[in-house]
């Protein structure tokens, strides 16, 4: 359960993607049991095409390709997991470009409808959907694709569809949080003006709130332009002290402290940030 939203900002050629971090499972009596606010839910695949093993070989072509999702945490992770070492091994007899947006959403669903039929055979719930968001080799125009498994007919199946965003106030909304956040973005823009990064201060405020359910954790963040798909840190002013109102910088990467995580050893972590 999550609450994913992604949208075109107005009057610049970025599309971003924004998440909370919390993984919890529906209760009987229609309550939610929350199991990590660290869960992962924006995530990036590189892609990398190589040319022929020739003297006259084609430079290696490469992209990062945003990967976010909701529902079954099992079927998009492991779906995940799959393309993962596949999509860095791409070769070509020929030049070539890396393939579309489109084509590696097809490639995916692949891997979603077998885990999706294997899951649902078994009695479990097979909803999920996965976004794929990047630049189209060599043009750099964005794209974005849902790939989504349900059960269709009896049969467990899984679908695509491209996102549109040739309309800068639209805002893709999916998982358990989408109704919450279309009221709450609907007072924030009534008359349907473009977006810039309104929907992440609203995900911020709703939860700073604390409140249990569905979406919680901490803000997660991925930005696509044409050079590819870049995952960010949250950083946020935050208040102590009350009321004497002592500020200070939160800088979380899935609910994780960035001043605890940002170094291995000598070596820092150049993960940018997004106030």
């Amino acid at each position: 359960m999550t609450l994913l939203m992604i949208w075109k900002e107005a009057n610049v050629e970025r599309i971003w993607l924004v998440s909370d971090s919390r993984l919890s499972n529906a209760g009987e009596a229609g309550g939610h049991t929350a199991f990590t606010d660290r869960a992962a839910k924006i995530l990036e695949i590189p892609a990398i095409l190589s040319g022929p093993r020739t003297p006259k070989a084609c430079p290696t072509r490469s992209v990062s390709i945003g990967f976010a999702y909701t529902g079954s945490t099992l079927i998009a992770l492991q779906a995940y997991t799959a393309v993962l070492p596949l999509w860095s091994r791409l070769e070509t007899t020929q030049v070539s470009t890396l393939p579309s947006i489109k084509e590696f959403a097809e490639h995916l669903k692949i891997f979603m409808e077998a885990y999706a039929h294997e899951m649902g055979s078994n009695g479990h719930d097979v909803g999920c959907q996965c976004v794929l968001v990047g630049p189209n080799d060599p043009t750099g125009v964005l794209d974005a694709w849902l790939v989504e498994t349900k059960v269709e007919n009896g049969c467990f199946t899984a679908l695509s569809r491209q996102l549109n965003f040739l309309s800068s106030n639209y805002v893709e909304l999916l998982g358990s949080g989408r109704t919450m956040a279309a009221e709450r973005l609907m007072k924030i823009a009534p008359n349907g003006e473009a977006w810039s990064r309104e929907p992440l201060r609203m995900i911020r405020d709703y939860l700073g709130e604390d409140r249990a359910g569905s979406v919680g954790g901490a803000v997660q963040i991925g930005i696509a332009t044409e050079v590819g798909c870049e995952m960010h840190f949250d950083v946020q002013p935050l208040t102590v002290g009350k009321p004497l109102g002592t500020p200070f910088v939160a800088m979380t990467y899935r609910g994780f402290d960035f001043f605890k995580i940002g170094r291995i050893g000598d070596a820092f972590i150049t993960l940018r940030g997004i106030t």
